[in-house]
């Protein structure tokens, strides 16, 4: 998806969170990757990760969430991302967090407060993927832009 031209960087880490969770340690360069994102005009921060669908119910491929738990405090246009997610990848189980699951919504993650610290008017989508839709998603390039584009 970086290659496509539509994002402006890309940051990975390869450690399983077991290892360490970059999303709640305290001092990463995560941080300050997120951090500097925030200072463009209307930011939008996309953090993928993987889960194993067989291990929640109800079960899932992706599930999308803005780090908040109240609606009040959602970003401008998250309802209509996961609008669109679920319509255009309608034959997969696509969640959002706080409406239709209670897991994996991101809550403690601190690049997400980092971020919203910095630009509380900018979008973060903490983003969640099942094995197999990450599968997908690699050797599907349709599959892949309706993806990309619900985020754009």
């Amino acid at each position: 998806m970086f290659l496509s031209e539509n994002f402006l960087a890309a940051g990975w880490s390869t450690t399983h969170r077991k290892v360490i969770d970059l999303c709640k340690e305290p001092a990463s360069f995560f941080n300050a990757f997120t951090q500097a994102a925030a200072t463009i005009q209307s930011p939008i921060i996309l953090q993928l990760h993987g889960f194993n669908k067989h291990s929640r119910q109800p079960s899932s491929d992706l599930i999308v969430s803005s780090t908040k738990v109240n609606p009040e405090q959602f970003p401008i246009g998250f309802l209509e991302t996961v609008s669109c997610l679920k319509q255009n990848l309608d034959s997969w189980k696509v969640k959002s967090y706080p409406a239709d699951v209670k897991f994996l919504g991101g809550t403690l993650n601190i690049n997400a407060a980092k971020f919203y610290e910095r630009n509380p008017n900018g979008a973060f989508y903490h983003v969640e993927t099942s094995k197999e839709l990450r599968i997908e998603l690699l050797h599907n390039d349709t599959l892949r832009n309706k993806f990309q584009n619900c985020f754009l």
